[in-house]
């Protein structure tokens, strides 16, 4: 939602809807490539850090990026 308002989206508009779609697969794109245990907490931060990165790409907007840990029993799971 958040590339929408960036972008100034609406349905009617055609690269700034495009982008709000290719910022959801992306992130999507980095849960799917994690694997492992289902974890909310850590799908979400995956999907900030996807933004961070399509924002500087493609906005220009510099973000700092901080490491992340979620504890999944009976192991961690690092991002």
């Amino acid at each position: 939602m958040f590339v929408s308002i960036l972008s100034k989206s609406t349905p009617l508009t055609k690269e700034p809807f495009a982008l709000s779609h290719l910022m959801t697969a992306k992130a999507l794109e980095e849960i799917g490539l994690i694997g492992g245990p289902r974890c909310c907490k850590r799908d979400s931060y995956l999907s900030i850090l996807a933004a961070v990165d399509f924002v500087q790409e493609h906005f220009g907007i510099s973000m700092e990026k901080k490491k992340f840990s979620a504890v999944v029993l009976p192991g961690i799971i690092n991002v």
